[in-house]
């Protein structure tokens, strides 16, 4: 049961971040996706392997954590280039949410 209760949390915190980021396109003028489908079609990371061990998901997982922090960092590069301290507050507390992830799910493979 308590890994039920972790992937509500994270499940929450998704849609809070998904919404956050919604009322950031707006902000600036985008049109945000309408749903998680919509916007996982954007993503260049992929479903885990159902049939994988353990260990071999937490990599992956590290992993994709590790090409969000990669990518986020481009959108920093962006958002100083357009002067939007809005969305370097919200990548930057994004970079240190997928820092955390990661560390936690790599510390579990050591």
């Amino acid at each position: 049961m308590p890994c039920m209760l972790c992937l509500n949390r994270n499940n929450k915190a998704l849609a809070k971040t998904v919404d956050d980021l919604a009322e950031l396109i707006i902000m600036h003028g985008g049109q945000a996706k309408a749903s998680f489908k919509d916007y996982s079609a954007l993503t260049s990371i992929q479903d885990g392997q159902a049939d994988f061990k353990a260990d071999k998901m937490l990599a992956d997982l590290a992993g994709d954590h590790k090409k969000m922090i990669k990518s986020l960092k481009q959108v920093m590069i962006e958002a100083e280039k357009m002067e939007s301290q809005a969305i370097l507050n919200f990548t930057s507390a994004q970079i240190d949410y997928h820092h955390k992830v990661h560390w936690a799910l790599y510390s579990h493979l050591l």
